[in-house]
């Protein structure tokens, strides 16, 4: 496996912990207040 994919397999959990997230407090369009708060955090 190259070094991209170890990088994404690593991220898997917890990629996959935020889209369970998101799913269990839904936003409607273009109101997605908490949601952009969690994407901006995590990618800091």
């Amino acid at each position: 496996m190259d070094a991209i994919g170890k990088e994404i397999k690593s991220l898997k959990k917890e990629v996959i912990a935020l889209r369970r997230d998101f799913h269990m407090h839904p936003e409607l369009g273009f109101k997605e207040k908490r949601t952009a708060k969690i994407v901006e955090n995590y990618l800091k």
